[in-house]
């Protein structure tokens, strides 16, 4: 009887410091503050919106802040600040988040609510109404409005070849489509443009939808504004810039790209507006046509064994070593880097000369990065490998060749790296890394030993918390407070799931959504885009342009996973940039499937 006894007041202690947890965890929901501020709520489409996201809370553990769905704007990060004061053994937290926003279209527009984690539990900040007007023209021309006045040209001349007629009336609202080529190599760059124009306000949120890709890979350049006139009309417009690769030979297609919108045309439509609200305007969508790109493969004649898919302009090629000078089983890092103007993904990974029984030679690993400079993608793939040389001796790594075919020249060019220098000296005897005691002063007295530190620490009795004094004082209380408390703890728990403050499943429902979404998926190109998701939810942040060695790095991962995860996601970007003649094969979507499977399920064991 009196272990059981033991038992229940044990029960009673575990229950009692969970309900005193959610106390604390409803206090601090009273101590949080999370707002956002914008510097205006009126700007021009030329102009930027800077938007603040505050966080007070009486904690440190404070996640970035989720953004909410802006279609209608761009929206840049522009960094962060932190404060931490401690007073008196308590700790407060002031987080400042800035972003810059730049908007798309004209009209009223609504910034949703960011989100942000404090200590586990979520808080939001109130939406912001913003107004958006079309910016007023400019006088004299500069050389970058002359570009635009070409463009603009383009844009009737497509106008004028789909039947358009000057001197006829055109909508208020409409859209283009058109490409810088009909015909492109695989892999060679195609620049997309994407029009919406305007002659009248939109109310509320326009929702533009991308076009849909068939045979293409697409990546965002550039969004502007700008204006047009048609005839004795002037339109607004917005152009949306995008960069398309051809990924296998054929005839690819690109779909409609399509804007819903709201407007008020007429007196009566704004006045209905003024007293009904934005719900009773007009509510239209547009679309652009659907084009085509012929995509022809690359010359098979004269083609270089040094070509592993580069296309493009202007590409370089250089490496380096981190130590020229080692000693015999020291590692080196070999770097080759490749830079130019075209879509790096696709290439392959580069072959090394043979170093002979010389050296230990481990695999190599990539990483790239993608800037955008003058309508172009300017990519740098860095490979990286390890070497340990197993014997003394000079040695040379020759000269690496890298080929690609240049889009201009319409032939194969190949560069070369330099040629390496490694001096290897003998490997440093075992003897001379032992320890030895010598006599001083020729006396035969030892050298004195200096007393470092014990390794043993005695305990002694700490004073117990006032925490657990309470827990254990209310412990003691009897029964019929231990059923009373039980009751209480139910209560608040169902209130709290009710609410939403609790999820039964956690983070672990986005692994279950991750494993159902790769079994239904039908395409190969689905896979890349659920572990993307997943890892996102994960970090509760966006990936954008982090490598996937930077995502690796910030989830904590085991080297053997991270490499795992890496390698798997070069695979399947190298599927998707370049696939092989089996791409769509069952048999091949069904073993990415399975390796994509058994990484989700190292990653939810070893994420926390």
């Amino acid at each position: 009887m009196k272990k059981i006894g033991n038992i229940t007041k044990q029960i009673k202690a575990l229950l009692l410091s969970v309900f005193v947890l959610c106390v604390l965890g409803i206090n601090l929901s009273a101590q949080v503050e999370v707002r956002a501020d914008v510097n205006t709520t009126t700007v021009n489409l030329d102009e930027e919106i800077k938007l603040t996201v505050y966080v007070s809370a009486p904690s440190t553990k404070i996640e970035t802040p989720q953004m909410p769905s802006l279609p209608n704007f761009n929206i840049y990060s522009a960094g962060q600040s932190r404060q931490v004061n401690m007073v008196n053994g308590k700790v407060s937290a002031l987080m400042q988040y800035n972003y810059i926003l730049t908007p798309r279209f004209a009209g009223k527009t609504t910034i949703g609510a960011f989100t942000v984690k404090v200590a586990g539990q979520t808080y939001a900040t109130e939406p912001i109404e913003v107004e958006i007007f079309r910016q007023t023209p400019s006088a004299p021309r500069t050389q970058a409005q002359t570009v635009e006045q070409e463009q603009n040209r383009q844009s009737q001349a497509q106008l004028e070849e789909n039947g358009y007629n000057p001197n006829a009336k055109l909508p208020s609202f409409f859209m283009t489509a058109q490409t810088n080529t009909k015909k492109a190599y695989i892999n060679e760059q195609i620049t997309l443009k994407i029009r919406f124009y305007q002659s009248a306000n939109i109310l509320g949120q326009p929702i533009y939808e991308k076009p849909q890709l068939k045979g293409l890979f697409a990546e965002d350049l550039a969004t502007r504004q700008g204006q047009e006139r048609f005839g004795n009309k002037t339109y607004y417009y917005t152009e949306i810039e995008s960069a398309l690769f051809g990924l296998v030979s054929g005839v690819a297609e690109i779909g409609s790209a399509s804007v819903t919108y709201t407007s008020a045309e007429s007196f009566f439509d704004a006045f209905d507006v003024f007293f009904k609200g934005a719900n009773s305007g007009q509510t239209n969508k547009v679309e652009s046509d659907i084009l085509f790109v012929d995509i022809v493969p690359l010359p098979s004649k004269n083609k270089p064994s040094t070509f592993y898919g580069a296309v493009g302009t202007n590409f370089e090629i250089k490496s380096a070593l981190d130590m020229a000078q080692v000693s015999a089983g020291e590692p080196i890092t070999l770097t080759i880097t490749v830079t130019g103007t075209g879509n790096l993904a696709a290439v392959k990974e580069i072959s090394l000369p043979d170093l002979g029984p010389s050296f230990r030679v481990y695999e190599t690993s990539s990483n790239l990065t993608n800037k955008i400079a003058y309508g172009k993608i300017n990519g740098t793939k860095v490979y990286k490998t390890v070497i340990v040389p197993r014997a003394s001796g000079v040695y040379k790594i020759p000269q690496i060749a890298f080929s690609y075919f240049d889009t201009k020249s319409k032939t194969y060019n190949t560069i070369n790296t330099e040629e390496l220098t490694i001096k290897v000296s003998p490997p440093v005897a075992e003897d001379s890394k032992t320890l030895s005691f010598t006599e001083q002063n020729g006396g035969g007295a030892a050298s004195q030993i200096q007393h470092l530190t014990t390794d043993i620490s005695y305990l002694k009795n700490l004073p117990q918390s006032r925490f657990n004094k309470i827990v254990l004082y209310f412990a003691d209380l009897g029964n019929n407070n231990f059923y009373a408390l039980a009751l209480m703890l139910i209560a608040v728990l169902i209130t709290l799931i009710r609410r939403g403050n609790i999820s039964l499943t956690g983070s672990f429902k986005y692994y279950l959504k991750a494993k159902r979404s790769v079994k239904q998926a039908e395409k190969l190109d689905e896979l890349p885009e659920i572990l993307k998701t997943y890892l996102e939810s994960k970090m509760n942040t966006q990936i954008g342009l982090k490598s996937i060695e930077e995502v690796a790095k910030q989830l904590s991962l085991d080297s053997l996973t991270a490499k795992k995860m890496i390698d798997l996601w070069n695979h399947l970007a190298m599927l998707k940039y370049a696939p092989s003649a089996s791409h769509n094969a069952l048999d091949t979507l069904n073993e990415e499937k399975r390796k994509i499977l058994s990484l989700l399920n190292v990653l939810e064991k070893e994420i926390k």
